[in-house]
Formats: structure tokens, C-alpha cells, sequence
């Protein structure tokens, strides 16, 4: 459920299985909101907005096994193929990168991001920024670190 703080009109997203009851105000009047609430979602992936958060230009790589998922189901409306010159210039820097493709995408850092970018495992990989990149290397090494504890201490 989207709604707004009473006084200083700021937006926030609330979880709908998390509102345990809802009381009917009378005081409190009904207030159109007078921008469009989809521009809100343009520079993100998900719901969860950080307006402090700059919008960023994250370059990654597909493997050739997810290339075709990738091209159909785009991560973000802004995602383009990096081709030409700047993509012969990333293959160079990244030689270990076989086959697959280049990507862009622009928006701002959430915690959706991240996990979308973190669960294409080894078939997409983070160039750019380092500080993305190093999140989503956070959350796959925390991942690893829970399946090895739970293989350590597992007695089934």
C-alpha cells in the first residue's frame, strides 16, 4: 500500500501483511496525491525508494546461459546492450568474461537491486560500480556462508 505522511507528504511504501488493523479516520480527510506515483517506480527495481540514493549507471555482464532470459525479460526498463567500441573496450579489461554479453541499466541502489543482480549467480557478473558490485559479491558470500553452516551443523 503506497500512502503519505500527514504532515510532511512524504511517500511510503507499507507492506500489506505487516498492517495488523485498519481504523476509519473521520477527522481526517481523503487527500489526492497531485503528482504521478509511477514516476516514483522509473528509477528503481522494486518498491523500495531511498531518494538520498544517486541514480547510477551499473554495467554487468550475462553469460551466454542467461543472455536470452536477460534480452526478454529486461531488469529494468532502462537496460541497453553495450556494443561497439565501449563493448569491445569492456571484453578487452575483462577477458576471463567468455562469450555472453554487456549491459547497462541507470537507476538507484535498493535493497531489490541487489537481490536481482545477486541471483543470477556466476551468469551475471558486476563491472561497474565497484560499490554495487561489492554488495551483491556481500550477498552471494553470505549466502555460501549459510549453506556451508547449515552443511557443518545439518544431522539429518
Amino acid at each position: 500500500m503506497i500512502s503519505a505522511e500527514e504532515k510532511s507528504r512524504d511517500i511510503y511504501n507499507l507492506s500489506l501483511d505487516h498492517i495488523l488493523s485498519i481504523k476509519p479516520r473521520p477527522d481526517h480527510k481523503y487527500i489526492e496525491y497531485d503528482g504521478d506515483i509511477g514516476e516514483r517506480f522509473e528509477d528503481i527495481i522494486g518498491v523500495t525508494y531511498h531518494p538520498e540514493k544517486p541514480l547510477e549507471d551499473i554495467t554487468f555482464w550475462v553469460s551466454d546461459a542467461s543472455l536470452e532470459y536477460i534480452i526478454t525479460k529486461p531488469l529494468h526498463e532502462s537496460q541497453r546492450k553495450i556494443v561497439l567500441d565501449e563493448g569491445t573496450a569492456l571484453r578487452a579489461k575483462n577477458p576471463d568474461l567468455k562469450g555472453g554479453c554487456f549491459f547497462k541499466i541507470t537507476c538507484r541502489e535498493n535493497y531489490e537491486l541487489i537481490r536481482e543482480l545477486a541471483s543470477f549467480g556466476k551468469e551475471l557478473i558486476v563491472l561497474a560500480p565497484e560499490r554495487i558490485r561489492n554488495e551483491v559479491i556481500k550477498w552471494v558470500t553470505e549466502t555460501r556462508d549459510t549453506y556451508n553452516n547449515l552443511n557443518r551443523n545439518s544431522h539429518i
